[in-house]
């Protein structure tokens, strides 16, 4: 017994605590992100490792070109908007005391340069939260119109009622529109559509397509698969979409579901 030559399946685990020990690196084919009333669930082929970096991906010298920028934009776009669709389902409706609002802010001069209009919102931002005596919580998403210029979709968590005029009026640099939220089902998947253009557009590789203010509530992700994802409370899910996500060598077939939170 002692002579036995273990099996490839106790050499695996073997191998597997080995990293878990010496690297810090752990392994699931589950991951769950729950984001507010939003339950999303992947279901992998392939174990997945999390929690540390692998030893042999440590020695692997980055290597970044136009070329390699290029090819990487459209998974920079797809993470930028699963990241900004959770932030906004997470924090919407968090603050009973105001309605979430979602304002388009634009530039009545062809302000066409980033770092020039990055920094009159930053401005901005700083007037509007003097002005209602309370720091803002917001994402807000970059886009270019058609003749060139920026213009920013912003939203707001807990903007008190402002005036269309008077919110203009500290914006300072042209025109606003605000839209109504309660008419929208998914906010977080409206603002993130702004994103897609991100694709194509040259004007925003190795810029931020986004921002946020501090202290929002986040995401919490999951990899051992619990028996019920509701933390110690009675939580009752509808499964709104299930598909098979495109195969890659990394993940190999991908089972994704997201579930909406039932309200009673």
């Amino acid at each position: 017994m002692g002579n036995q030559i273990p099996s490839a399946d106790e050499l695996g685990r073997a191998f597997d605590e080995l990293r878990k020990t010496n690297w810090g690196v752990d392994f699931s084919k589950f991951k769950a992100v729950i984001s507010g009333p939003v339950k999303e669930v992947y279901e992998f082929e392939k174990d997945i490792h999390f929690g540390g970096q692998l030893k042999s991906r440590n020695r692997r010298k980055k290597r970044v070109g136009k070329r390699n920028q290029g090819m990487r934009r459209p998974f920079s776009i797809s993470r930028a908007r699963k990241h900004i669709r959770r932030l906004i389902a997470c924090n919407s409706g968090q603050y009973q005391e105001y309605t979430d609002k979602f304002v388009t802010f634009t530039f009545a001069e062809n302000v066409t340069g980033l770092k020039e209009a990055n920094e009159m919102w930053r401005k901005f931002v700083m007037r509007l939260n003097y002005h209602i005596e309370h720091p803002l919580k917001y994402v807000s998403v970059v886009e270019f119109q058609k003749r060139g210029a920026v213009h920013y979709h912003t939203v707001f968590f807990n903007l008190p009622f402002i005036d269309n005029d008077e919110l203009a009026e500290i914006w300072s640099h042209g025109f606003i529109k605000i839209n109504a939220i309660k008419h929208i089902r998914s906010i977080g998947a409206y603002v993130s559509k702004y994103l897609q253009k991100g694709v194509v557009d040259a004007r925003l590789f190795n810029e931020k397509c986004y921002f946020t203010s501090r202290g929002l509530k986040k995401p919490i992700t999951i990899r051992i698969p619990p028996i019920d994802l509701d933390f110690g409370e009675q939580i009752e899910y509808t499964l709104e979409e299930s598909r098979t996500l495109p195969y890659n060598s990394w993940t190999g077939h991908t089972v994704y579901k997201r579930y909406s939170r039932i309200i009673n």
